[in-house]
């Protein structure tokens, strides 16, 4: 399976936001998700039924 990797990006006013959302795929789903820098956020599935979430 090749790696799906969806890098999300925010805004200074927004960045709060996508690390609560971080937070909350972590917590709740199979999904890893990781905060990274310059308010970006690294999201990428154990599988592939963890993409359902993106459509």
């Amino acid at each position: 399976m090749k790696a799906k990797v969806i890098i999300a990006q925010a805004t200074a006013e927004t960045a709060e936001a996508l690390y609560g959302l971080v937070k909350k795929m972590v917590d709740t789903t199979a999904i890893k998700a990781y905060p990274s820098v310059d308010y970006q956020a690294v999201f990428f599935s154990a599988d592939r039924y963890d993409l359902d979430f993106v459509k």
